[in-house]
């Protein structure tokens, strides 16, 4: 058998190695999103909402509102609707964040129904539809009650409510789809054995504890978030009230926002906090960190196999299901490997075949074979490895 050489096609210089562009990347599931609100009441528009949209953001928080039903079950003409929202969403190759609740104005206590079995009833029934999209949504925040679907402001507000909302969310979406709950203390109260239960703080920087997010000193806080929400999306919104400045150094916001390991943020709120972050010169470094971030670092050639390393260099962990396809010469893949995750800062190396053709080696990554990752080396979603050729 021929003993296989292995050439980096980019080392005119000894021992060149990989490197990260340092450029903002797009990548499903993460990243900058804004929030797109529909009265399932009302018609939907595709066409506007498609001029709504922004290529640079691949996420999306949908919200949907159920105010119009307050008195009684959903018709079929309000889950059409729904049905027609996420398929124009599948259809813009976008991922989703689900929010569904009946007040988006801080007056949940005069909107919401009166009887928990409705809300109960909303949730089976809006779940009939959105499990047919599950594989483009990201999580669902909130457990359909309070001001704005934040789970405050609620009658409902309860350890008891919250627990049966819980348990009817989990019998009508299932145990493996994400939830977002507002609070920590939510979490670890009465979900701490559910591995599918994260966090969204719409509070963050807005006070020592994210306007009630944690309990506790803020160190305390951000140590759980990251033990509690290891491998699961953390996000929100970014809050000033003028004490972003007053209380947080420029170290202590990208400090926290690691610690946080946070994965998206809203592009549009509140505009005095990203104003500041973009004054100080932080802002580009959030987004250059938002989520996951891969970097090939290194290709060897191995006795039996060609090894490929790929560091995660952002905040977020990597735990979407990938396939890291090598090609030859840009053709058809030779080979494709299932990577399961990539924690924040980690590195794995995915072991190949040696292919049976020789030429110029390129690597892709793609999630559900449909979704193209974009890698932060030179050729974003087309990485060259090098040439591979018989001695």
């Amino acid at each position: 058998m021929k003993k296989v050489l292995f050439r980096r096609k980019y080392s005119l210089k000894k021992k060149q190695k990989f490197k990260d562009e340092n450029r903002v990347l797009v990548n499903p599931y993460q990243g900058w999103y804004r929030l797109y609100i529909f009265d399932l009441s009302l018609a939907f528009d595709a066409n506007e909402t498609h001029w709504c949209l922004h290529e640079e953001e691949a996420l999306c928080l949908v919200e949907c509102s159920l105010e119009a039903y307050v008195s009684g079950d959903l018709p079929e003409d309000a889950l059409q609707r729904l049905h027609d929202i996420l398929q124009f969403y599948l259809e813009e190759n976008k991922q989703v964040i689900l929010r569904f609740a009946y007040d988006f104005e801080g007056n949940a206590m005069s909107k919401e129904p009166t009887s928990l079995d409705l809300v109960l009833l909303h949730m089976k029934q809006v779940a009939s539809i959105a499990k047919e999209y599950q594989s483009m949504i990201l999580c669902y925040q909130g457990l359909f009650i309070g001001n704005w679907g934040e789970m405050h402001g609620s009658r409902y507000a309860t350890d008891g409510c919250l627990k049966q909302l819980y348990q009817g969310f989990r019998e009508s979406f299932g145990p493996d789809v994400i939830l977002a709950l507002r609070r920590l203390e939510w979490m670890e109260r009465w979900m701490k054995n559910d591995a599918k239960v994260t966090l969204f703080d719409d509070g963050i920087f807005g006070s020592e504890n994210d306007m009630g997010t944690f309990l506790g000193t803020r160190a305390d806080g951000l140590s759980r978030i990251t033990t509690e929400t290891a491998c699961l999306p953390v996000g929100g919104e970014l809050l000033s009230h003028g004490l972003m400045q007053e209380m947080f150094s420029p170290n202590d916001i990208l400090q926290s926002l690691k610690a946080m390991h946070i994965s998206y943020l809203n592009s549009q709120y509140d505009m005095k906090a990203l104003e500041h972050l973009d004054q100080v010169g932080m802002l580009e470094k959030i987004q250059k960190n938002l989520g996951y971030r891969l970097l090939v670092t290194a290709v060897s050639c191995e006795k039996e196999n060609l090894v490929v390393s790929i560091q995660n260099t952002g905040w977020g962990d990597f735990f979407y299901p990938m396939t890291v396809s090598l090609q030859v010469e840009e053709d058809e893949s030779v080979e494709d490997i299932l990577v399961s995750s990539i924690p924040s800062g980690a590195t794995v190396d995915v072991m190949f075949s040696y292919p049976s053709i020789t030429g110029a080696l390129v690597l892709r990554g793609q999630l559900q074979k449909k979704y193209d990752i974009t890698f932060a080396n030179e050729g974003g979603t087309c990485v060259n490895l090098g040439e591979l050729r018989y001695a």
